[in-house]
């Protein structure tokens, strides 16, 4: 069988994808998107994912904000705003990269240690994944310390990617 080679079509054909691929490009960086639109099957009752127990809270939080960690195709964890961390006994060390929240506000310490702890105040099941928590606080270099109870090598797994950051003052 001999194949021929028409190489006036294939020009063609990659000419025109080439036009069609600028002409995207150059309509999207025209038209640069203000706005997120999130289609839920009902109304969000309460944005504060801490209080809320609505699934479709959670699901658009998980757009918005950034976890500790996140979870892979695997269900394995990857340190996300957390750079490094280290477990001493009872006592967990988690160094944080360098962020800001959407409106330029920098992302601290404070601001995670926020969060946990309006989770472990929440109604939320979530409450049941930090019960190993006793105290967390933020040390002189700004990373997030957790002292757990007994010595708690599952934290990372309870904690996860359920901990999402955002900043409590806005909600």
């Amino acid at each position: 069988m001999i194949l021929k080679f028409d190489s006036s079509r294939l020009l063609k054909h990659i000419l025109m994808r080439s036009v069609s691929v600028l002409v995207i490009s150059l309509c999207a960086s025209l038209c640069e998107a203000t706005e997120l639109v999130y289609g839920i099957e009902n109304e969000i009752k309460d944005y504060n994912i801490s209080r809320s127990i609505d699934k479709n809270a959670f699901s658009l939080a998980e757009l918005v904000t950034e976890g500790l960690f996140s979870q892979k195709a695997d269900s394995s964890l990857v340190p996300d705003l957390v750079k490094s961390y280290k477990r001493a006994g009872k006592n967990w060390t988690f160094q944080l990269r360098s962020s800001r929240f959407s409106n330029g506000k920098l992302l601290g310490c404070d601001d995670v240690k926020a969060v946990i702890e309006e989770a472990r105040l929440s109604p939320r099941p979530v409450k049941s994944r930090l019960r190993d928590i006793v105290d967390t606080r933020c040390d002189e270099k700004g990373n997030l310390v957790i002292e757990t109870a007994e010595e708690a090598p599952q934290l990372i797994e309870r904690m996860g990617y359920i901990i999402r950051v955002y900043d409590v003052s806005t909600i």
